[in-house]
């Protein structure tokens, strides 16, 4: 999905730009599977938040998922919102405040250097879990996130300094045979603001939701990690960088039975 930025007189639209090439496209998410988004009605006026949510799937791979009941699911409702920006309006998503509902903390914390070959979430054991970071860099080259990990699974959700880059990587997150697209590692240009990152991770049991930068920058995959790789990683290659501060929560099911 892209969008654009213009006026709408009730009859036509008129963009305010032109499209140049494949490289001045305005994606709305650069994970494989974020389409189909369709807005909330009811939303009281008092309120004026624009809410939305999106199908969690992709037509390339859709009939071939290694699922049984399902095809897909949906994303998490997210508000969207234009901003301005020295390099124009731009398209901005959140998720919803409604979310914090569900949060049970994990951990907290705050101005911790994190160096290469360290992991101070070893302890940690989750399928599940919303991950909000804020990075000051440093000499680190890369780092981030490795998620639903194991001796033999993770996904990483990172970001690349030199080429000022968020990425998701599900390459080793387990099932990705069944479909030559799905193994991938998707980038998303981002830049830094002030020399920080801030990243907000949504990890559920078969998908991932970047949002980086307080939500300008957008990554949502899909994932099929067994249900015993739990494991949560940060992790810094090449130099180290400071964590501002980190949350992690657990994230409450929202379903009336929970089996697992």
């Amino acid at each position: 999905m892209m969008y654009f930025i213009g006026n709408f007189d009730g009859k036509v639209f008129t963009r305010d730009e032109t499209l140049e090439s494949f490289d001045t496209i305005k994606w709305i998410d650069y994970g494989s599977d974020f389409y189909a988004a369709v807005t909330w009605d009811g939303i009281p006026k008092e309120d004026g938040r624009k809410i939305w949510v999106g199908w969690m799937n992709n037509w390339r791979y859709a009939s071939s998922l290694p699922s049984k009941e399902w095809r897909g699911h949906m994303s998490i409702p997210r508000e969207i919102q234009l901003k301005t920006y020295p390099e124009g309006i731009r398209l901005i998503q959140v998720p919803i405040r409604e979310l914090s509902q569900l949060r049970r903390p994990i951990m907290s914390l705050q101005d911790l250097t994190i160096k290469p070959g360290s992991n101070v979430l070893s302890d940690i054991s989750t399928a599940k879990a919303e991950i909000i970071a804020e990075f000051e860099i440093g000499t680190a080259m890369e780092f981030g996130f490795k998620v639903r990990s194991s001796s033999t699974q993770e996904t990483t959700t990172g970001y690349d300094v030199l080429n000022e880059e968020l990425f998701v990587d599900r390459t080793k997150s387990n099932a990705i045979d069944f479909h030559p697209d799905f193994a991938a590692k998707h980038q998303a240009p981002m830049k830094p603001e002030h020399e920080r990152i801030t990243l907000s991770i949504y990890v559920d049991w078969s998908s991932v939701e970047v949002f980086g930068n307080k939500g300008k920058t957008i990554v949502s995959d899909m994932i099929f990690p067994d249900l015993e790789s739990r494991g949560l990683e940060l992790y810094a290659l090449g130099g180290e960088l400071k964590a501002v501060s980190l949350q992690i929560n657990d994230l409450v099911n929202i379903w009336e039975n929970e089996t697992v």
